[in-house]
């Protein structure tokens, strides 16, 4: 299971323990520098580090998940977007 944003991640924990399945979820930005600091969302790193795996979009949101407590183990860095200095020549 694959849940975009990590607060609906954090919503879904308890069906993917109930089916037995696996769990990662993709931060994406605002998920991670504002809803999951929130006091009235009381970020859990203990149930992001039970996860499969967390999905950040660059090396200072992984920076940033790491001061929040969750393991940098299970952090992967997959990037959005394209690498425009390789499509130069479309322009």
């Amino acid at each position: 299971l694959l849940v975009e944003f990590m607060h609906y991640g954090y919503a879904c924990r308890r069906i993917a323990a109930a089916t037995n399945t696996r769990i990662y979820t993709h931060g994406h930005g605002k998920d991670v520098s504002a809803i999951l600091t929130q006091p009235a969302f009381k970020l859990s790193a203990s149930t992001f580090n039970r996860f499969d795996g967390v999905i950040a979009v660059s090396e200072f949101m992984r920076e940033k998940l790491v001061e929040l407590g969750l393991l940098r183990t299970k952090i992967s860095v997959i990037p959005c977007g394209v690498d425009a200095v390789s499509y130069t020549h479309l322009t």
